[in-house]
């Protein structure tokens, strides 16, 4: 079971409580490798080959994602390449 993103699991600088932190946008686990997974957190893209042990930001543009908006309901917004993990594509509305 992947580990839940914590103080100890993600990088520093997205760990301040007074930062206004807007969640999980969402998150996909690779078809090929259930230890690799991406998450767009705040805007940024992160990925982890640990199963959430440890995230680390990806080259990914950060973008305006609201994970309390409407569009949560129209499906993934995010794909990983079933043969090739280190591919990724994401997405917004």
């Amino acid at each position: 079971m992947a580990a839940a993103r914590t103080s100890t699991s993600m990088p520093a600088t997205f760990v301040d409580p007074n930062l206004d932190n807007q969640g999980v946008y969402e998150i996909q686990i690779a078809p090929s490798n259930s230890n690799i997974m991406y998450m767009m957190f705040d805007g940024y893209v992160f990925k982890t080959t640990n199963e959430g042990t440890t995230w680390t930001e990806t080259s990914f543009a950060h973008v305006t994602a609201d994970p309390n908006d409407h569009y949560r309901w129209y499906g993934q917004k995010m794909a990983i390449d079933p043969n090739d993990p280190n591919i990724v594509y994401a997405g917004r509305r």
